[in-house]
């Protein structure tokens, strides 16, 4: 049994996945195997991965129909056999040749989830980059009060994470825009904190033709997922001012002027604090919700006047 299964579930981008496969193959640690889970239409993937005998327990497996994002994910994961689970993205890559050893390192029986800091390429701009860390007081934030991560993903995506392959969590795929942040704070809530490795061990491709770029400030996924979430979950999160700050943000950017506004998007029972959100932010000019300070106070004025609505 390897001691790391990464998991890559492809889809086309031949050239994004070799600079991958490359990354995998200059690791000097090398008690791993890689599982590639392929949604691609043609065998250009398979192609590829025939030509790469020396990657550790290289296993290519071409999906009968295509999964889609997540299920594609959460396919490389349930044919892992190694301890820990490393889920890599085909348009991410390792940033050092020792990446995967310094993850091993920190490997324990003490914990069953991590992630470290990496760093955003932007391919369609080669002059833009940058270096995201957490911060252990955020860290610790977190695994307190996992529903902050709605506010803000401070940890990142799938491919700077590695779990412990005896989870019983998958990632949820009726979700695209919040799979990710909705599974950590499943993990979370199971009493599976995350350990926190402040070294960017992985490059991650920014490119706008990403599943999340497709689905940011779009109405239609945005307000159907949240309306989920809230159905999934419950309203209980709200009471953290800052995950009602992020409702409202969410709003406010979708430039949400009324009810009919969501449910033209996302028809369904909106819970009361949602509605009575709404009304807030129709009685504020946009002007004022363009500055930063004078959004972040009217939401805090809201969130004083609204919250019974959270058990009402």
């Amino acid at each position: 049994m390897p001691y790391i299964s990464i998991t890559i579930p492809a889809y086309k981008n031949v050239p994004l996945l070799k600079r991958l496969l490359d990354s995998i193959a200059a690791q000097n640690f090398k008690d791993y195997e890689v599982i590639i889970t392929d949604d691609t239409p043609d065998d250009s993937v398979q192609a590829l991965v025939s030509g790469y005998s020396q990657i550790n327990g290289l296993q290519y497996f071409k999906n009968s129909s295509p999964l889609g994002t997540p299920e594609n994910w959460n396919e490389g994961i349930r044919k892992a056999s190694g301890a820990w689970i490393k889920i890599m993205h085909h348009d991410d890559w390792f940033a050092k040749n020792d990446a995967l050893a310094i993850l091993a390192k920190h490997a324990n029986a003490n914990i069953a989830c991590m992630f470290s800091g990496y760093q955003n390429i932007y391919i369609d701009d080669a002059e833009k980059s940058e270096i995201v860390q957490a911060g252990i007081s955020i860290i610790e934030k977190i695994n307190k009060t996992p529903w902050l991560l709605f506010a803000s993903n401070k940890i990142g995506p799938p491919s700077v994470t590695m779990i412990r392959n005896n989870m019983s969590e998958a990632y949820d795929n009726r979700l695209k825009w919040r799979v990710d942040t909705e599974y950590y704070i499943r993990m979370i809530q199971h009493k599976h904190r995350f350990h926190y490795i402040d070294d960017c061990l992985i490059n991650v491709g920014m490119h706008s033709t990403q599943v999340t770029q497709s689905t940011f400030l779009n109405p239609k996924i945005e307000l159907a997922e949240g309306l989920y979430l809230l159905e999934k979950h419950g309203v209980e999160p709200l009471e953290n001012i800052w995950v009602y700050d992020a409702w409202w943000r969410l709003f406010r950017n979708l430039q949400i002027k009324n009810m009919q506004d969501i449910l033209k998007h996302a028809p369904g029972a909106w819970p009361m604090i949602v509605h009575k959100m709404v009304v807030d932010l129709s009685n504020i000019p946009p002007t004022l919700l363009s500055i930063g300070f004078c959004s972040k106070t009217l939401m805090a004025i809201s969130y004083l006047r609204r919250r019974h609505y959270i058990h009402a």
